[in-house]
């Protein structure tokens, strides 16, 4: 998670694991990916098969947030 947008091509799978001693969850602003609870060490993938803007955040901790810009084919 980051202030800045990351950009991937279609097909891409993202992969987000948790670096921190306290839990995090990845979440999808509109819903169409999230995880549960993920502990330090756990991970999360999803592929993003279509362009667009994906918005992304922490339910846990609202300040944590990201967004990944996903090329045409």
């Amino acid at each position: 998670m980051g202030p800045a947008p990351i950009a991937i091509p279609v097909g891409t799978t993202a992969v987000w694991t948790n670096a921190d001693a306290v839990p995090h969850t990845v979440t999808a602003d509109d819903g169409s990916f999230g995880s549960d609870l993920l502990d330090q060490g756990q991970s999360i993938a999803h592929r993003f098969d279509r362009p667009g803007t994906d918005a992304y955040g922490c339910d846990i901790h609202p300040e944590m947030d990201g967004t990944i810009v996903v090329g045409g084919a």
